[in-house]
């Protein structure tokens, strides 16, 4: 007979920290406080680890991660991210720059998808948008890039001393291919009531990788997710990129492309809401939701906004970004949607009431938008 007690015990998860540079202790300080309403409001236990990488890791082990901590993370549920990087460790090779601890992290643990949303949740944000308001009310994108493959990743040839010649190999698998649309499809059913539209990004024109993008996403929305086949759009990368310029609603929904169009698209997007601190993005392992086994994705959540090394300590930053990459994590990796329904609510009504840092049109510090954050997420759950 299964006890009461054993019916009852806590969930346990293990969550890797890493700061980061500049602005990065910064905003991660504001978010760092819901891991105790984690504990205490749900029926969850958490390991916190702290460590270093980017900036910070150069300075003090003179590489940009440790080996030790790409090992531990392996054992983690989830790694939570600070901005990483700043003009400071921007010299020699590639391999001593911070953002290849990301990059090593990134490989280490497969993460093959990344997932960057930017939406608009408020009206503050038409007036803050490069856009016109017209232009960008209602719209609400996802941008899923694969994020372990592709010409990033393919075999190189650095120029020679005339620099004559360079290529960079583009290559990808049907398999690559198939487990992101996989990912595509869950976070398009995720969306309540009506699926939401997958817009799939290629170049098959020109790419006999495109090509090959194509074909596997039809047959494996085709055949493993047939309700969806009505949702399916194919998009040459140019002609998505005036779309999105243009009239980005046409594109709102699930963007599913490539490693180098991702990037690009991406970057794109996070301009629409009018601050790059508004914005979390995840990359993770697996589509979000739980397995036939219960497991749900390892992922590594941040801030789009960068390590903004000119505002560093200046009270300046916005926490929002942090606090979007906290919901996303809490909703994919520890199973707890209310609590990220309770921070996506706070962000919104911090926005609509002004409450907010200066890069949105606020007056609030970093620490008091936090404060007000956190004391919305807690009203929101009680």
């Amino acid at each position: 007979m299964t006890s009461r007690k054993s019916e009852t015990a806590p969930k346990a998860y293990k969550i890797m920290v890493l700061q980061g540079d500049h602005i990065g202790p910064e905003i991660m300080a504001e978010v760092l406080p819901l891991f105790d309403l984690v504990q205490s409001r749900f029926n969850v236990q958490i390991e916190r680890v702290e460590r270093l990488i980017g900036g910070s890791c150069l300075d003090q082990h003179d590489c940009p991660i440790q080996d030790s901590t790409l090992q531990e993370a392996s054992t983690c549920h989830a790694v939570l991210l600070g901005s990483v990087g700043g003009p400071k460790w921007d010299v020699g090779d590639s391999s001593r720059r911070p953002e290849t601890g990301i990059l090593r992290m990134r490989k280490h643990l497969n993460l093959f998808a990344n997932v960057r949303p930017a939406k608009i949740i408020a009206e503050r944000q038409l007036k803050l948008s490069s856009l016109k308001d017209e232009v960008v009310r209602g719209v609400n994108i996802i941008t899923l890039r694969e994020n372990a493959g592709g010409i990033y990743f393919g075999k190189k040839q650095e120029p020679d001393q005339h620099a004559m010649k360079a290529s960079d190999l583009c290559e990808y698998t049907r398999e690559e291919v198939v487990r992101l649309t996989r990912v595509a499809a869950a976070l398009s059913l995720a969306n309540k009531p009506e699926p939401l539209p997958i817009i799939s990004v290629d170049k098959a024109n020109v790419m006999a990788t495109s090509r090959l993008w194509r074909q596997v996403v039809t047959e494996t929305v085709r055949d493993e997710y047939p309700q969806l086949v009505d949702k399916l759009s194919h998009h040459l990368v140019d002609s998505a990129a005036m779309v999105l310029a243009r009239d980005p609603r046409k594109l709102n929904g699930v963007i599913l492309t490539e490693n180098l169009f991702g990037d690009i698209l991406s970057d794109l997007t996070s301009v629409i809401p009018g601050s790059l601190g508004l914005l979390g993005s995840a990359e993770i392992d697996a589509a979000p939701n739980a397995s036939a086994d219960g497991r749900m994705p390892v992922g590594v959540y941040q801030p789009v906004s960068g390590s903004a090394p000119d505002i560093a300590g200046k009270g300046l930053a916005n926490p929002i970004g942090m606090f979007e990459s906290f919901a996303l994590m809490c909703r994919w990796s520890l199973g707890l949607p209310q609590l990220a329904d309770a921070i996506d609510a706070a962000i919104k009504e911090s926005l609509e009431s002004g409450q907010c840092t200066r890069d949105v049109g606020g007056s609030l510090s970093t620490q008091q938008a936090g404060a007000l954050l956190r004391q919305s997420i807690q009203q929101s759950l009680s």
